[in-house]
């Protein structure tokens, strides 16, 4: 719908924005590097808006359209990425003898995203971690468990070379999705 009207908020107060968003909110502000995170709750259309909306476009909009425009107008959420090398970024690894690494996906030849079980055996779920692996043989912490990740694969749409965005180098622009060029390193939905 087109009306905007909207209050800033950190982080996600609503349970109902909680479940839209996958609970993103969450990961993005415990993850290292991260700041800033904001979502813009739009407040939700009215009946009369929709039928206007039906009425001016000659369109029956779908029921679960409608119903998504009644509980919210949309969202607006942006974060921060510190990108610079500082004390806040994460330890680089210190893989062993002891370490077991598995590959999760081979993302195309353009680096590898690996599950790394710090200790080694018995490997104990709780003692892992997800890291890319460029081409350059760098390693690079994603996150702390694949639910994480998973998230991660989804909010960037599964877009080649995403695992990028967090490297000191980013995205390539030939990996960037069109019309991205000119924006500034921040998140968006």
């Amino acid at each position: 719908m087109e009306e905007e009207a909207s209050s800033p908020g950190l982080g996600c107060s609503k349970p109902h924005l909680e479940k839209l968003t996958l609970g993103i909110t969450r990961i993005l502000e415990s993850s290292p590097g991260v700041t800033e995170v904001t979502i813009i709750e739009k407040p939700p259309a009215e009946r009369h808006m929709i039928s206007s909306w039906e009425q001016k476009n000659n369109c029956v909009m779908p029921e679960d359209v409608k119903n998504f425009y009644l509980m919210t107008n949309g969202f607006h959420m942006t974060w921060s990425v510190k990108l610079d090398a500082s004390d806040d970024q994460p330890e680089k690894p210190h893989f062993d003898s002891r370490s077991v690494i598995f590959e999760l996906d081979s993302c195309n030849g353009s680096g590898k995203v690996c599950l790394v079980y710090k200790s080694g055996k018995p490997a104990l779920a709780e003692d892992t971690e997800i890291w890319f692996l460029d081409r350059a043989l760098y390693w690079h912490f994603l996150t702390d468990t694949f639910t994480a990740y998973y998230r991660l694969l989804i909010t960037h749409l599964g877009l080649p070379q995403w695992q990028y965005a967090f490297t000191s180098y980013g995205i390539s622009p030939q990996a960037k999705p069109k019309g991205s060029e000119g924006r500034s390193k921040r998140g968006c939905f």
